[in-house]
């Protein structure tokens, strides 16, 4: 288990995500995750969040991306994925 968990919902946001995901994962340690909840997008968000926690085609093992549909909003995305952690 992560000693530190960062939660990262995200709506239709495959414009940001990539530098919200890599400088994410640049500033954290070794011993944590990053969780990205795809919230419904109709966009590529969680594809390109993928692809931001990818170098040399290895996935950092830091990273979890999840796809759902849409929760209701922020506060249940952010409940939702306190449950799963």
């Amino acid at each position: 288990m992560p000693r530190l968990t960062v939660l990262l919902p995200a709506l239709n946001a495959e414009d940001t995500i990539r530098v919200a995901v890599s400088s994410t994962l640049r500033g954290m340690p070794a011993d944590s995750e990053l969780y990205v909840l795809d919230d419904g997008s109709t966009d590529a968000t969680a594809e390109r969040a993928r692809e931001a926690g990818t170098r040399r085609g290895v996935v950092d093992k830091r990273l979890k991306v999840v796809s759902r549909p849409p929760s209701g909003g922020l506060a249940k995305a952010l409940n939702s994925m306190l449950t799963d952690t």
